[in-house]
């Protein structure tokens, strides 16, 4: 069997054990740091799905899927994921920050103090699994697909960002916050967010870059500033957007967000 072919059904075989490994998971309780601890452990399960599949199925190690060039082996690069996140962080809090200054109204401080660590320790666990399990699946893989080489052309790698974009945007479709009426805004938000992710994949030849400024992203959205109707419920952030004025400032941030991400990124030297 090829190796396309391989990677091909190696993609929904992820999924398939990531379902039947689910099944024998328990509830946890409908408390809020229970809920997290249980959609936790099934985010480690698709990891866990992952590199069974990555192991057995296609021969690769985890430390293959750190880099989209044959410079692969490297251990996980903690400053560059670092500097991602930091860089993310900092850029999402700012920006969020101006909109709640100019739109008060939107905004209520909804933080409870109670239990508070916990609750955000978790949360942090959560959604780097959450980011990791994204990184992978919708960069990493789809980079090596087939253990193609990546596109060098200009063209070729606007095409890779775009299938990357596509598919991330895609799998975010059963989110609460794409079946209302803004759902066209997020879903165009998730479309850019990935287009970037695999953007600093590729110019930096590092997953740890891209991880970082998405767990960083999701940091934001989960403990500094959320929404009703969030995926995300249950993180005790700081302030929730009750309305939003301007739907357009959904993509508008995003795609500055990213921007900025990209521009303080150099592209790795030979």
């Amino acid at each position: 069997m090829s190796q396309k072919v391989l990677w091909f059904f190696g993609l929904p075989l992820i999924y398939v054990l990531y379902f039947v490994f689910s099944l024998f998971v328990p509830s946890f309780g409908t408390s809020a740091p229970a809920e997290l601890l249980f959609n936790t452990v099934l985010y480690v399960l698709l990891l866990l799905s992952f590199l069974l599949v990555a192991n057995v199925l296609l021969k690769k190690s985890f430390s293959y899927f750190l880099s989209p060039s044959e410079n692969t082996g490297k251990p996980f690069r903690t400053p560059l994921f670092l500097k991602g996140l930091l860089i993310a962080v900092i850029i999402e809090v700012l920006l969020t920050s101006v909109e709640m200054f100019f739109n008060r109204e939107d905004f209520a401080f909804t933080f409870v103090s109670k239990g508070f660590f916990l609750q955000w320790l978790l949360v942090f666990v959560l959604l780097f699994f959450a980011a990791l399990d994204e990184e992978l699946i919708f960069r990493a893989y789809i980079a090596h697909f087939g253990n193609l080489k990546c596109p060098q052309t200009i063209k070729g790698k606007i095409i890779l960002c775009s299938v990357s974009g596509l598919l991330f945007s895609l799998a975010h479709f059963m989110n609460p916050e794409t079946s209302g009426p803004l759902a066209i805004w997020y879903m165009v938000s998730y479309f850019v967010m990935g287009f970037a992710f695999m953007m600093f994949y590729v110019q930096t030849e590092s997953l740890e870059y891209p991880l970082g400024v998405h767990l960083g992203n999701n940091l934001v959205s989960a403990l500094f500033c959320g929404y009703e109707g969030s995926v995300m419920g249950n993180t005790n952030a700081l302030f929730t957007q009750k309305n939003i004025s301007n739907p357009s400032l959904i993509l508008i941030e995003g795609a500055l967000a990213m921007t900025v991400c990209a521009l303080v990124i150099k592209k790795k030297k030979n």
